[in-house]
């Protein structure tokens, strides 16, 4: 017994010790049309071979993760809390250590960019390298090595637009790890519902988003675009500072109204069709009838 927990231990040391480096990562919400555009686009076209998944819908198991990337209130990425969050953190210092040498970069130079193919990417706000798949390419005739190329991060779910001499090609012992951006919808809640800067504002600092703290999230049920299936999921904010000490669970409310409000309170349904505290409905708290 006391060896599992002392393993229990060290995992979340070891969990913690990932998120606080990757909070370095912070660079707030795409925001842009173009950047939604790109993310859906690559996603759709390329499947989910390689992909990290979510847990079966139907299930009342919640599951730890992070919110990388947020473009609406109704769309954002995930990362589920696992041992291949520490994987990711290990071969992300790799592919760091491997092309800030100038000859490591001079060996993997891209011979032609290609849409879609994977590459390795420098993320300008924290210079670390990343996996990344190329969603655009703009050539510059004058200076080549200025052309530009938009990635999008496939294990954040964020792009960016960045110089050619900063995209190398991927080695191919940095693919043993799946993707670990999850692309997902809220659940019980339209887009046309949350559009705007301010619910997206809220969403954001509800969800912590990309500083790496951790949610739960359980799958409600999936969402058609194209060829490619995407979960629609329910968020809990766990934050004892903002629910204390009985560990109540926060709902995030998708209707703006009501999000403010569920920062003072953990939610209480008991079989009612709105919260006893503070009036949301049911249809914004996702009928969360587990919560006390």
């Amino acid at each position: 017994m006391y060896t599992q927990v002392a393993d229990a231990e060290e995992y979340r040391q070891k969990i913690n010790a990932s998120a606080n480096k990757m909070s370095q990562r912070f660079r707030g919400r795409q925001g842009t049309e173009e950047s939604e555009k790109s993310q859906s686009s690559l996603s759709s076209s390329n499947g989910n071979d390689h992909q990290e998944a979510l847990s079966s819908p139907g299930s009342d198991k919640f599951i730890e993760a992070y919110v990388s990337a947020v473009t609406t209130a109704t769309h954002f990425w995930l990362q589920v809390v696992s041992p291949r969050a520490i994987q990711l953190d290990k071969l992300v210092t790799e592919m760091t250590e491997c092309y800030s040498e100038k000859d490591n970069r001079e060996l993997h130079q891209l011979e032609k960019v290609t849409v879609d193919s994977l590459v390795a990417a420098k993320f300008p706000h924290d210079d670390s390298w990343y996996r990344g798949r190329v969603c655009s390419y703009m050539h510059c005739e004058e200076e080549p090595q200025q052309s530009q190329v938009t990635v999008y991060y496939v294990d954040f779910g964020d792009t960016e637009t960045i110089k050619l001499d900063t995209v190398c090609e991927l080695r191919t012992d940095f693919l043993r790890l799946s993707f670990q951006a999850i692309e997902c919808f809220l659940a019980n809640i339209t887009p046309e519902s949350a559009q705007g800067e301010a619910a997206a504002d809220v969403f954001e600092e509800l969800t912590h988003a990309s500083q790496w703290k951790v949610m739960m999230v359980r799958v409600a049920g999936y969402q058609q675009r194209g060829n490619t299936t995407i979960p629609c999921v329910q968020i809990i904010n766990t934050d004892a500072q903002k629910v204390g000490m009985s560990q109540e669970l926060l709902e995030l409310c998708p209707d703006v109204s009501h999000v403010l409000q569920g920062l003072k309170c953990g939610h209480s349904l008991m079989g009612s069709n709105s919260c006893l505290r503070c009036g949301a409905c049911v249809k914004c708290l996702g009928s969360m009838s587990n919560l006390s």
